[in-house]
């Protein structure tokens, strides 16, 4: 086993310190290597450490992380900016995985929810229609990628609202 996967092992079992620290010796031994890089953000993610995350997303990112590694570091990337309030940031993140990643309703679903945080939801969607598009893109989304997210998201133009507890 290599020290990438010992790493990302440790991760997964909630070692997750050790993760890190194995994974900055690594980067010291193979800083070009774009997945090391990818792997240390989420480390970080995983202890709530999102300010320290964002440079080791950046980097892996700037070093070509190609395929699913990519899309997961994009979608990593535009969540922790919109976890920290940056939501200018987090929205171009987002608009780039939608881009490159047309398949991955992920995307679709945070880019909702920060232009709700951006208070311009009607840029994107207009009328019942959409809104509706986004309802069902957060429930399967949120199936997807596993998580429990509780959001509220008028809906402009029918006058009423509504919760979602997925």
């Amino acid at each position: 086993m290599s020290n990438l996967e010992q790493a990302v092992r440790w991760r997964q079992e909630g070692k997750v310190q050790e993760a890190i620290e194995l994974l900055q010796e690594i980067t010291v031994q193979e800083p070009e290597n774009a997945n090391v890089w990818y792997q240390l953000a989420w480390a970080h993610d995983s202890l709530g450490l999102e300010r320290e995350a964002v440079p080791h997303y950046e980097k892996a990112l700037s070093l070509g992380l190609s395929g699913e590694e990519r899309a997961g570091a994009i979608l990593g990337l535009g969540s922790t900016y919109r976890t920290l309030g940056e939501y200018n940031q987090a929205k171009i993140w987002f608009e780039k995985g939608m881009n490159e990643f047309t398949t991955y309703r992920e995307f679709e679903v945070f880019y909702a929810m920060v232009l709700y945080n951006l208070g311009n939801m009607q840029k994107r969607c207009n009328g019942c229609s959409c809104n509706l598009r986004i309802h069902q893109v957060i429930r399967e989304s949120m199936t997807i990628i596993g998580q429990s997210v509780t959001t509220q998201i008028s809906w402009i133009g029918c006058g009423n609202s509504s919760n979602f507890n997925t």
